[in-house]
């Protein structure tokens, strides 16, 4: 099972009556196994359009979601899929993703790695990025750019979880029974201060 990181940009946030526009997929070595524009057969909401700058003209030649749909199955069947938020994004697939076997949002994984995480507002996406200083270096937020994004935040998480967990060992470490010395007793090392505990017959 791989880990592939997928992002679409729509016709605006309603998944009961809006449309993809756009729908990018990459791998963890920043491969791109899909990407295209995708024509929604609808009008793109002016704010949809002002965040992604997809317009109808950018679609009208484009192949419809339809005739999209089973080279993205294809690629993300029995996979892990990290995607930004499994509360939007997922239910405009017609499957809700449920093909994959596994989806995760990048962002709930950083929420739970990153305490003080907060966005009440913005997107939470780029707040998470944001503070784990990642460079856009490009003004262009499409799906393929965001799938980028996602890929480096992900890695972070999983680096930082690392090292917590190696933070974990050390302390427990530092609590350690080393060895009876010659008169009996049991020296504990806590943090670099011993103890020593008579041990009695």
């Amino acid at each position: 099972m791989r880990t592939l990181f997928l992002d679409i940009e729509t016709t605006g946030l309603d998944f009961d009556k809006d449309k993809i526009v756009e729908v990018a997929i990459i791998d963890q070595d920043k491969t791109i196994l899909f990407h295209s524009l995708i024509n929604p057969q609808r009008s793109i909401s002016p704010q949809a359009e002002a965040v992604h700058g997809i317009s109808k003209n950018h679609v009208k030649n484009s192949p419809t979601f339809a005739q999209s749909w089973s080279k993205i199955k294809s690629i993300i069947a029995n996979q892990h899929i990290v995607i930004h938020s499994t509360k939007f994004h997922n239910f405009f697939f017609p499957d809700e993703l449920s093909c994959a076997a596994k989806v995760t949002s990048v962002v709930t994984e950083f929420e739970g790695t990153y305490k003080k995480f907060y966005s009440p507002k913005r997107s939470r996406l780029e707040m998470a990025l944001e503070i784990i200083g990642y460079d856009w270096e490009s003004d262009d937020k499409g799906a393929l750019t965001s799938c980028y994004a996602m890929r480096t935040l992900w890695f972070w998480i999983k680096e930082n979880k690392r090292k917590e967990l190696n933070k974990k060992h050390a302390k427990n470490a530092l609590l350690r029974i080393n060895c009876r010395d010659s008169t009996g007793s049991m020296t504990i090392s806590n943090g670099g201060l011993s103890n020593k505990l008579e041990i009695r017959s």
